[in-house]
């Protein structure tokens, strides 16, 4: 994985990079995130792992990328800190809408559809403006 992010730092031209995959550690499949940035002439590569939700949401790479440049605002130097802020609250946003979606469709987990997933960001608002944050960022 590093070698391919290394090959991606060559033909992006943007600072940051990401990737992800399915990890099965002891139990659950998990995700995997690897990436790095070259914030300040140093290249930061970082690992994250993080319990995979088995569901297909819809608009989860704009929240991603409206916390991402909120953080990146108030950490602009703290890399690992800006994406873990990023990460934790993501999945607290999805964590709570798919309970909510179980809760009201009265579906099990393999049978909610993209349209019983509407993202409850309002009901997020405390973990957006003030996350807090479990799991690490594990710098490679």
């Amino acid at each position: 994985v590093i070698s391919s992010l290394d090959d991606i730092d060559e033909l992006l031209p943007g600072p940051e990079a990401c990737t992800t995959r399915d990890v099965e550690e002891e139990g659950p499949v998990d995700k995997l995130l690897v990436g790095f940035t070259s914030i300040n002439n140093g290249a930061i590569m970082f690992k994250f792992v993080t319990p995979c939700i088995d569901c297909h949401f819809i608009g989860t790479g704009d929240v991603f990328s409206a916390l991402w440049a909120a953080w990146m605002h108030v950490h602009p130097t703290n890399f690992p800190l800006t994406i873990r802020k990023c990460l934790w609250t993501l999945n607290v946003i999805l964590t709570k809408t798919v309970e909510y979606a179980t809760q009201v469709t009265k579906k099990p987990l393999a049978e909610l559809e993209p349209t019983d997933l509407e993202l409850r960001i309002v009901d997020c608002i405390k973990e957006i403006r003030d996350p807090e944050m479990s799991g690490d960022i594990f710098m490679v």
